[in-house]
C-alpha cells in the first residue's frame, strides 16, 4: 500500500482535525504530512495581528510536529512564499492556488 500524503490548508489546521486524527491513530505511520509555506505564512501573519485563528493554527502545527516526531511520521513544509501580488490577489483565490500547486 502506498504511503498517504496529506496537504493541509489553513482551515484544516484551525479546526484541529489533524492532531485529533493523529491522536486517534487514523493517520498511519507511513504517511507524510505537508504544510504549504503559504499556509504557515498566513497563520504567522494572523498571529502577529493577535488574531485567534493564527494563534490556534500555529498551536496546531506545534501539536502535529510533536505527534509526528513521536510516531515517525514525516512532516514537511513545502512550496514558495507568496509574493506581495499573491497576497493582494488572495481574496480572488491566489493563495488557494498556491496550496493546490503544492498538492
Amino acid at each position: 500500500m502506498a504511503n498517504k500524503k496529506y496537504v493541509l490548508d489553513t482551515s484544516i489546521l484551525i479546526g484541529k482535525h489533524i492532531s485529533s486524527r493523529l491522536n486517534n491513530n487514523e493517520i498511519k505511520n507511513e504517511s507524510e504530512i505537508i504544510i504549504p509555506i503559504a499556509v504557515l505564512d498566513e497563520l504567522q501573519s494572523q498571529a502577529s495581528d493577535n488574531r485567534e485563528h493564527g494563534i490556534v493554527g500555529l498551536d496546531e502545527i506545534r501539536k502535529i510536529r510533536e505527534l509526528c516526531e513521536k510516531r515517525g511520521i514525516i512532516l514537511q513544509f513545502k512550496g514558495e512564499r507568496p509574493t506581495l501580488n499573491d497576497i493582494r490577489l488572495a481574496k480572488r483565490g491566489r493563495i488557494d492556488s498556491i496550496i493546490k500547486d503544492v498538492a
